[in-house]
């Protein structure tokens, strides 16, 4: 069972909670993740947690990332430095640069991922480089 930040969040009532809506409507066994920008990054490593890592409370079933950022681009390279600097490590960090290890990709915790860029976005790159290395991966 997974551990940590993430599982403290992460408590499905199946019904029975104080919240009539999600008792209703929630379905935990058909979850999807989404982040734009850096939030992407968060849900590209929730991801990669649950494929490695047994997620009890809920299915995983996809993941949407929009305008993903992976910390490459000239100057903002400088603040994933600044953000980092305990784990910043010239580049290679695959939390923040997934593409780096793709073996990561064989482990992911959905099978449906949908990536949004935009043609003219410095972070484009980033994200067909994902798109990428996720069909590599198989």
């Amino acid at each position: 069972m997974m551990s940590g930040p993430l599982s403290s969040g992460l408590h499905p009532t199946h019904g029975k909670g104080p919240e009539t809506w999600i008792n209703e409507y929630a379905d935990f066994d058909r979850v999807f993740l989404a982040g734009a920008s850096a939030g992407a990054t968060i849900a590209n490593n929730i991801a990669v947690r649950t494929g490695t890592e047994e997620l009890d409370e809920m299915t995983i079933e996809g993941m949407v990332l929009v305008h993903p950022y992976f910390g490459k681009q000239g100057g903002l390279k400088r603040l994933v430095e600044h953000l980092f600097p305990t784990i910043y490590d010239g580049g290679n960090e695959a939390r923040i640069y997934p593409t780096r290890d793709l073996s990561r990709y064989t482990r992911l915790g959905c099978e449906r991922v949908a990536v949004f860029v935009v043609e003219k976005d410095e972070l484009k790159k980033d994200g067909v480089g994902y798109v990428e290395a996720l069909r590599k991966s198989g």
